[in-house]
């Protein structure tokens, strides 16, 4: 079973599509997105493959929009980091742009946690 992971070249391509207006990604801690895009290669390998991309879409989530490694697009970019890995490992999320700008919101105040997080996508996803 083979899960392919995003690199940071990616993930900056994806923050950089979001802020249209900006010349390039700034980030306020680099080394906080690197650990997260490597460190969720480690986590969750245990689960059976389903739920362990639905468990590491969620960390990816999470970890971004909590975290303030980038000046701008914190939050939109770790909603598209959590689809479009949920993508190239053959799920899409049912989930539309202001629904997930809204859960962003929520885990960047402190509403949602990451169990709370892990039941939304799982609630949201399906097989492409």
């Amino acid at each position: 079973m083979t899960i392919v992971y995003l690199t940071i070249s990616q993930f900056i391509e994806i923050n950089e599509k979001i802020l249209i207006e900006r010349e390039s990604c700034q980030f306020l801690y680099r080394g906080g997105v690197e650990l997260t895009l490597f460190s969720v290669q480690f986590k969750y390998n245990d689960l059976e493959k389903h739920e362990m991309l639905i468990a590491k879409a969620s960390h990816l989530w999470y970890e971004i929009a909590s975290n303030q490694y980038m000046l701008y697009g914190n939050k939109r970019t770790s909603s598209a980091v959590s689809r479009l890995f949920l993508k190239i490992n053959g799920l899409e999320l049912s989930l539309d742009e202001e629904q997930e700008k809204s859960i962003s919101w929520q885990i960047a105040m402190g509403k949602i946690k990451p169990i709370d997080l892990h039941t939304i996508i799982e609630s949201s996803v399906y097989y492409a």
